[in-house]
């Protein structure tokens, strides 16, 4: 569940990333407030899924049966 909520997450704001720097809103001291929150959540969410991807893998690993 979590996996899924960051990768909307990491999607829906990479999109708004994306449009901003593509489409160059009006850039007003609220949406330069939106921008950084949304890019700052965007990169701490790519942060999260890589260290819980790493933390799943190692778990997954370990858990292997010994010969």
């Amino acid at each position: 569940m979590k996996k899924l909520l960051l990768q909307w997450v990491i999607t829906l704001s990479a999109v708004y990333c994306i449009g901003h720097i593509l489409f160059d809103f009006k850039e007003t001291r609220w949406m330069r407030i939106l921008t950084g929150a949304v890019e700052i959540s965007f990169f701490g969410s790519i942060l999260l899924y890589i260290y819980l991807k790493k933390r799943e893998d190692k778990m997954a690993h370990s858990t292997k049966p010994q010969k």
